[in-house]
């Protein structure tokens, strides 16, 4: 499933299973929510992502479902520009994502002013919570038994409070930020 550069649409409501390419955003104003993506294979080179924002701004992911992606992340955040417009603005809420074969959600450093708020990631194969970006706000979201970090943020990445982090591999739990 693929919106590219489409504004103020919505994708809700659909069960994604067994497709390398899962669901991929490119504009502004959209909104994904209410999807269950399943088993993304990851058979290709840039494929294997459960829901991938590749750019634009004010886009909400919501309340979806990603288990078992193998690419790079489950739910993704980056920008490839010229091709694609910057990322900025995008919040990302109350997302599950389980099993992911590497993070479960990823802010790419490209990515500016994104907000992930009470989201949950469990059992992925690296972090649970990668983010790249100093402009990110992290609120209210929950890592647990992740293979190595609940949540990998680098400096300046602003602390909104409420994160937690458990039964992760690494004994940090998180980086740059408080987890309980």
């Amino acid at each position: 499933m693929v919106i590219d550069h489409g504004n103020d649409n919505q994708v809700t409501g659909n069960d994604v299973v067994d497709n390398n390419l899962g669901v991929i955003v490119v504009g502004d104003a959209n909104t994904v929510s209410r999807n269950r993506v399943a088993d993304v294979p990851g058979q290709c080179e840039g494929c294997g992502f459960g829901i991938s924002f590749e750019g634009g701004r004010d886009n909400l992911i919501a309340n979806n479902t990603v288990e078992r992606a193998q690419g790079e992340a489950a739910i993704r955040v980056a920008a490839f520009e010229p091709e694609t417009p910057p990322a900025m603005h995008n919040t990302l809420r109350s997302n599950v994502v389980a099993g992911a074969s590497l993070d479960g959600i990823s802010v790419d450093v490209t990515a500016a002013g994104t907000l992930l708020d009470g989201n949950l990631t469990f059992g992925a194969g690296d972090d649970g919570i990668d983010v790249d970006s100093p402009t990110t706000t992290l609120r209210r979201n929950t890592a647990n038994r992740n293979h190595d970090l609940g949540i990998e943020a680098v400096p300046g990445v602003t602390d909104g409070g409420g994160n937690m982090a458990s039964g992760n591999g690494n004994p940090l739990q998180c980086t740059n930020i408080f987890c309980r």
